[in-house]
């Protein structure tokens, strides 16, 4: 029984309840605040049982469970959404009944950093003279090249084919293939699921071919990881967020295809589950409702350009034709749709097309950074800042417009906000993912009056059921947002223009939140008038298609900048300042990725892939790829970062190559200097690792910042620490006279 006020009063003999409520109530105001104290103690003894069970107690008690079972310390990963210390910590009894297993290898390894893993035992491949009673008829002496699926597998973590002996050492990054060798394969992107993308029509050309990015690149699909059974199993490739291979689609297609000629059931799916990597759904003709597409009416193609039309692809067959296995009659199946995975290319059969086409399918990204389907919440409540939502609209394509709070372009939702008084909190939720192809621009831009506050999101604003309402009644009240699974692309170029007037106190702000833009953002200024604060966050912008743009009269605006990929951002005149976390800016080919004549920066955790020109300048755990200038450097400070040869900064603190240089040998300046310089696994935006340390990256920098993570953008992943927790762990759980090591599969 709960301990409150009501309760607790209605024990009262019946005599005492009706002698208070003749009186003045003495007793009953006593009694409520004995049952606040008392609901105190309850609660607190409900805290004391929970922080018995280290799967419901406080992170705070999960040390002392550790220290019990005499658990080895390890980095707690605070921030990520992770929490492998506790899973840790509550599967230590079950790892050491199997230990020195491959399988608690896999977890362990799993638990420690939060990254998929699989363990491969690399002696297991060595191409050695066997003995006679110990015949291994799978480990040939040499690679069977009839065998496509084990030749696409090489070297990747599910590699089986014959290899000869390396002598260098796993734990150093060298060797794999040795006697006393474990592989340790992580996966450090994960795949992102975005649910029902509207696939975009390919420009010009034939008809019936779509790109699943909304950007019409060529993007590979990822594959959605599978649960595992328990702790005793391996991981397969259906467990991995790899990229899918379209071999292994085929044929797991095809295999369908046949068991139905043959009047079987399917064999048993291994990527084509109830949660598949893709799923299609169309729309025939305007009107129609949406079908789901079979996967035995999906073809997986090679959707390649055709050398004899360049306006056309590759086509899908419009059916196939499969005898059974115990003879017989020919079965035509239909083919409604091809995919390419490798490219995130759909098509129809020749002469076909659609009213509309959507897919559920998934990418592969690193961290939350630069916007996707994770959860935004706590962003979006910053950029509120507490403030009482007073207008909101919602722009989709799936939910019929009504011209007052849901629209279905951004142009439309954002004349109704140019409408309103000054003053406002509004709110224009995107919850459509989509490409929305029009320019926010000359009379169509965003007017931010004073005292304004207008946020853009990639959130949906859901309906909820009516309280006391009939059935069926829902609402969409103000203020309810959910930022996730979204990611919709406005393609084309977004102004914004300030109103209020110089030198008020309470100038109006514009928040981007989790949108992909294709495009620049620019921030006009009439004159005596401009923009307070404009928030860019889990923000992806392409940089060879446009940046930022502050043009002069915005000298109060003050920019910020969260967990956001940003083209060249240029300001034409002093603005008061900008902030930057967690962000990467890309100069995209223009002269420098950053240029501001005046206002204080400050930077923390950031890339600038290229060189930088501004007046005054604060660092922590930056990267600096190319020369940066600073106007003043009496002001200012950079610490624990990297900064390009020829540039010229504030005073530095433990940065990179000073630090090494320090103590140097003389003539090695040079050598030193060409060693310690970042290496990324892509500079290119459409690779899931844009902007992410190479495992080859030198440690000066990759174990450089304050806290011993990595500069850059990427630094709040804390991959050195979760290498840490590895090396801590495997101490207890490898077998003696195995020596294991970390190999990076993405």
């Amino acid at each position: 029984m709960p301990l409150d006020d009501q309760s607790i009063y209605r024990l009262l003999p019946a005599i005492h309840r009706i002698r208070d409520e003749e009186g003045d109530g003495a007793l009953k105001a006593l009694i409520s605040v004995i049952a606040e104290q008392a609901g105190v103690m309850e609660e607190d003894v409900a805290a004391l049982y929970r922080n018995w069970f280290i799967e419901t107690c406080d992170p705070w008690v999960v040390p002392y469970i550790a220290d019990l079972l005499g658990v080895r310390t390890t980095n707690d990963l605070e921030g990520l959404r992770a929490l492998p210390q506790r899973a840790y910590v509550a599967n230590t009894l079950a790892y050491r009944r199997r230990k020195g297993t491959l399988s608690v290898l896999e977890e362990v390894t799993r638990d420690t950093t939060g990254w998929v893993s699989v363990a491969a035992e690399f002696f297991q491949d060595l191409s050695v003279t066997q003995h006679m009673n110990h015949v291994r008829a799978a480990r040939l002496g040499t690679a069977a090249l009839r065998d496509a699926e084990r030749l696409e597998l090489i070297d990747s973590a599910f590699d089986s084919g014959p290899r000869t002996v390396e002598m260098r050492r796993i734990s150093e990054g060298a060797g794999r293939y040795n006697i006393p060798n474990i592989g340790l394969f992580v996966w450090r992107a994960e795949a992102f699921i975005l649910p029902m993308t509207e696939a975009r029509a390919t420009a010009g050309g034939a008809a019936g071919r779509y790109h699943l990015d909304p950007l019409r690149r060529d993007l590979a699909l990822a594959n959605t990881p599978e649960a595992e059974t328990g702790i005793e199993s391996l991981a397969r490739e259906e467990h991995t967020p790899s990229l899918l291979r379209a071999l292994a689609l085929y044929e797991e297609l095809e295999a369908r295809r046949q068991a139905i000629a043959d009047g079987e059931a399917p064999p048993p799916p291994v990527f084509m589950t109830e949660e598949p990597p893709f799923d299609i759904w169309l729309r025939p003709t305007a009107g129609d409702p949406l079908e789901r597409v079979p996967a035995e009416q999906v073809m997986i193609c090679h959707l390649g350009d055709l050398a004899s039309d360049p306006n056309d692809w590759r086509r899908p067959p419009g059916s196939v034709s499969l005898s059974p296995s115990d003879g017989g009659a020919p079965v035509i199946l239909p083919i409604r749709i091809g995919i390419d995975p490798a490219r995130g290319r759909l098509a129809f059969p020749a002469g076909e097309d659609v009213a509309e086409l959507r897919v559920t399918h998934a990418y592969l990204g690193i961290g939350d950074l630069g916007g996707g389907p994770y959860d935004r919440s706590e962003s979006i409540e910053t950029a509120l800042g507490g403030r009482g939502v007073d207008w909101q609209a919602m722009v989709t394509r799936a939910v019929p417009a009504d011209g007052a709070t849901i629209f279905d372009t951004l142009t439309a939702a954002v004349a109704a906000w140019n409408a309103l008084p000054t003053g406002q909190v509004g709110v224009i939720a995107v919850a459509d993912n989509a490409a929305f192809e029009e320019s926010l621009t000359g009379a169509d831009r965003i007017l931010v009056p004073e005292g304004s506050l207008l946020l853009i999101a990639a959130a949906d604003w859901p309906a909820i059921p009516v309280e006391g309402g009939a059935p069926g009644e829902t609402i969409r009240p103000l203020g309810l947002l959910e930022p996730s699974d979204l990611r919709p692309a406005l393609i084309g170029d977004l102004e914004v223009r300030g109103t209020a007037p110089a030198g008020s106190l309470t100038p109006g702000n514009l928040a981007l939140d989790g949108l992909l833009i294709s495009g620049t953002i620019i921030v006009d200024a009439a004159p005596g008038e401009g923009l307070g604060c404009l928030r860019l966050a889990h923000l992806c912008q392409i940089p060879a298609d446009g940046g930022l743009s502050i043009a002069a009269g915005n000298e109060q605006m003050a920019l910020e900048v969260e967990r956001a990929r940003l083209g060249p951002t240029v300001a034409a005149a002093t603005i008061r300042a900008m902030t930057a976390t967690d962000s990467l800016i890309d100069d995209g080919g223009a002269p420098r990725a950053l240029s501001l004549p005046g206002g204080a920066v400050s930077l923390s955790r950031c890339t600038l892939l290229g060189s930088a020109d501004v007046e005054r300048i604060d660092a922590s755990n930056a990267i600096f790829t190319a020369p940066a200038i600073a106007q003043r450097l009496q002001v200012g400070c950079l610490r624990f970062s990297y900064v390009a040869p020829g540039s010229s900064l504030p005073r530095r603190y433990r940065c990179q190559p000073d630090l090494a240089l320090k103590d140097a040998p003389a003539g090695e300046a040079d050598r030193i200097r060409a060693e310690i310089v970042p290496s990324f696994l892509s500079e290119q935006p459409e690779h899931y690792g844009y902007g992410l340390l190479a495992a080859l990256c030198p440690r000066e920098i990759s174990e450089g910042a304050d806290d011993g993570s990595a500069m850059g953008a990427y630094g709040f992943l804390m991959q050195p620490q979760r290498r840490a927790n590895v090396a801590v762990a495997l101490d207890e759980y490898l077998r003696f006279g195995l020596e294991a090591g970390l190999i990076e599969a993405t």
